[in-house]
């Protein structure tokens, strides 16, 4: 923590902690992740100002998939701090979902493949993962961690 503390403004990529919201897709023992400048990540992107954390989910996942999908349950909260090259430091916030269709807006140049855990696994001695814990996340939904999507209460007063 002392280490962080000492970074300096101008090495972050943004001044705080940012917020991402994604989902893990299992089908038939298979991980549904996509592609961006040839490295895989799950279904995951940039909470907009004022969305809650479900809804920034399953837009992300529809974006990024070209399906929609439903959050069922919650998976946990994953705190990350790299340097890439900036220092940046990520809130993850992962659900559960599953699909229900495809998108009407659906884009077939969207990249996005099953893999299995080992195959996942794989990715990451490869260093094809956009972000490494990808496998702490699977390997919790394994598991068999969840938390009722009450977990993740929004308020708002606007």
């Amino acid at each position: 923590m002392e280490k962080i503390k000492k970074i300096k403004k101008e090495e972050r990529c943004v001044a705080q902690p940012f917020v991402l919201a994604g989902v893990v897709l299992e089908e038939d023992g298979e991980f549904l992740l996509v592609q961006e400048e040839n490295k895989w990540n799950l279904p995951m992107g940039w909470v907009e100002l004022g969305e809650d954390l479900v809804s920034a989910a399953e837009r992300e996942a529809q974006e990024e998939t070209g399906w929609k999908v439903k959050a069922k349950d919650f998976l946990g909260v994953y705190t990350v701090v790299k340097r890439k090259p900036k220092v940046l430091h990520m809130v993850k916030f992962v659900f559960v979902a599953e699909k229900e269709g495809k998108s009407e807006e659906e884009n077939e140049d969207l990249k996005k493949k099953k893999f299995t855990f080992e195959e996942v696994k794989n990715l990451k001695n490869k260093g094809l993962l956009w972000h490494p814990e990808v496998v702490d996340q699977l390997q919790d939904y394994k598991e068999g961690k969840r938390y009722p999507l009450e977990a993740v209460s929004y308020f708002s007063e606007i």
